[in-house]
């Protein structure tokens, strides 16, 4: 036997005799002429294999959520903390729309309403069950568009490119210039085209969008995003 592989051998941890997760005996074994005492049993060794699968894989789930970098005030967003308020409908198929997402469809949604009426606690509580969702205000992403003057896209910019579910928050908010939209309509284009789902948030009335957002953004938006029209007042004003 090399001396490698008796160093690696005598690294492995021992057992002593008995599961150290249920306490029932365990049968040493031979491995190139060592004999060895394992720790667990071959039922507590599958089961803690599988949590520390799991544990993994909730782990990878809490860095992409990390990634979404919410504005402060929208951490505490979620279906359950979400009150309808008149909203019950829209409540129900967002979350619906978050229970069966399938991240290459490309179907989308479009969340309008006054100020205040919930869309963007709906649309960040869909982000926070779908692993590796962006959420960003759109007047954040001109602004990251107009940081990359000399052509060369932003990590920002890439980042909504790519995501398997982009949520941008408040369209139409800000007046972009006609090269930052520009931008704007090739990245809603090419998440389109290549059945990316977006989810997006505004004011606008919808017979407005063609005027705020130019008709090819706002004919995309309309293909490829199913309306959800929200009523009532701002629950910001209700609890003044």
């Amino acid at each position: 036997m090399s001396s490698t592989a008796l160093r690696y051998l005598t690294s492995i941890p021992q057992g002593t005799g008995l599961c150290a997760t249920c306490h029932e005996p365990v049968q040493e074994y031979q491995c190139m002429d060592q004999t060895l005492m394992p720790m667990y049993c071959p039922t507590c060794l599958t089961k803690n294999q599988l949590e520390a699968d799991r544990e993994a894989a909730r782990k990878a789930h809490r860095v992409l959520y990390a990634k979404q970098k919410l504005r402060p005030g929208l951490e505490h967003c979620s279906f359950s903390s979400y009150r309808p308020n008149g909203n019950s409908g829209p409540y129900g198929r967002c979350l619906l729309y978050a229970e069966t997402f399938r991240p290459s469809d490309g179907h989308g949604l479009a969340l309008q309403g006054g100020v205040g009426t919930g869309k963007t606690h709906l649309a960040v509580s869909i982000a926070r069950r779908i692993p590796g969702a962006f959420v960003i205000n759109a007047v954040d992403l001109l602004e990251a568009i107009r940081d990359s003057f000399d052509g060369t896209p932003t990590k920002v910019y890439r980042t909504a490119t790519d995501a398997p579910l982009l949520v941008l928050d408040d369209m139409g908010k800000a007046k972009p210039t006609e090269w930052a939209l520009e931008r704007f309509y090739h990245l809603i284009n090419f998440r389109i085209e290549n059945l990316l789902p977006i989810i997006i948030t505004t004011n606008d009335d919808p017979r407005s969008w063609d005027m705020h957002w130019t008709p090819a953004i706002a004919d995309r938006v309309r293909g490829a995003c199913e309306l959800i029209e929200f009523a009532g007042l701002s629950h910001r004003a209700q609890k003044r």
